[in-house]
């Protein structure tokens, strides 16, 4: 039942969903597998399939800090970051504090990546 919510409500957003986790390798791996044993779907975006939730490919939360700080090394699990990026939320490896945590520092690397100066490696932006 509550996979099964988790579905309509992932679904009812327009446009681009991506699952975001961090690291994505397990989380993921948990939550397509409550998605097949629970409501027959799946995680990832395999067109053939025709039973994905999300239409966009997966994001690794500690990549995605990678690339807008332009670092090459590595997060570790030791990593703190500021609690008002966490959004003063505990992170308490409970599973819905973390998810908040999370959303927060989502939310707040998503400002940060906006407020940098035009990327010239814009691949959005090649014309063909």
């Amino acid at each position: 039942m509550i996979m099964r919510r988790f579905v309509e409500w992932t679904e009812s957003f327009d446009g681009q969903r991506a699952f975001a986790a961090r690291p994505v390798m397990f989380d993921g791996l948990w939550i397509d597998h409550y998605l097949r044993t629970f409501v027959g779907r799946f995680l990832l975006d395999v067109p053939y399939w025709e039973q994905c939730v999300f239409n966009a490919g997966p994001l690794d939360i500690g990549t995605y800090i990678l690339g807008v700080f332009g670092k090459t090394t590595p997060q570790t699990a030791g990593d703190k970051f500021p609690a008002e990026w966490l959004g003063h939320h505990p992170h308490t490896h409970r599973a819905i504090d973390d998810a908040h945590g999370y959303a927060s520092l989502l939310s707040k690397l998503f400002e940060v990546a906006r407020s940098l100066p035009e990327n010239p490696l814009d691949f959005t932006r090649v014309q063909q």
